[in-house]
């Protein structure tokens, strides 16, 4: 729970008491590889930390798989949008190898930024970098050719290439498999 509360204070520094009211309101899931956290059509409730492991959030295009995101230890994840909405969930999220998440409640999160405005600024906070990200991944799909943005990726997220499978990857930069190699071998 260090690194929880770590990461958070990175974000906004949190008082010993506040600590202790989030940490009474965190479930621990523990998910296996290939075992969904969240699925398309669920309704979502919760913010994840993932304590380990990583997730892949992706969604369904005409049959197949185009993954949106990835989300890696230490990090914060949702599918937020249905979160804040209650409406049904349009990307599945799914563990890529054992991971343990600690699941936070959005519904108590609000009720605890009553009393501790710390909470309401670590919430405005990550839903401010959740829309940050989802920006500048729209811009780049739109405005970035291909070969470009295979270089870009790989400066900004070489953990990604690491760890994910690259067909994943390839969908997540908006490439064909071949489309994807033919980046990786010029670039190599």
């Amino acid at each position: 729970m260090n690194d929880f509360f770590n990461t958070i204070n990175d974000i906004v520094p949190l008082a010993k008491e506040v600590q202790m009211a989030l940490a009474k309101t965190i479930r621990i899931l523990r998910l296996e590889r290939g075992q969904p956290w969240i699925r398309e059509g669920d309704s979502a409730h919760h913010l994840a930390f993932i304590s380990e492991g990583y997730l892949r959030k992706y969604r369904l295009r005409e049959g197949r798989e185009v993954t949106e995101g990835f989300y890696f230890d230490n990090a914060f994840a949702a599918d937020l949008p249905p979160v804040l909405t209650g409406r049904p969930v349009r990307c599945s999220l799914v563990a890529m190898e054992r991971t343990e998440l600690f699941l936070l409640p959005y519904a108590v999160l609000g009720m605890l930024a009553r009393d501790h405005p710390s909470i309401e600024h670590l919430v405005r906070t990550l839903v401010e970098r959740d829309f940050i990200a989802w920006y500048y991944r729209y811009m780049e799909l739109l405005t970035t050719p291909l070969p470009e943005r295979y270089v870009q990726f790989v400066q900004d997220h070489p953990l990604v290439l690491e760890r994910a499978e690259a067909r994943h990857v390839a969908t997540f930069l908006g490439m064909t498999n071949q489309q994807f190699s033919r980046a990786r071998a010029g670039h190599a």
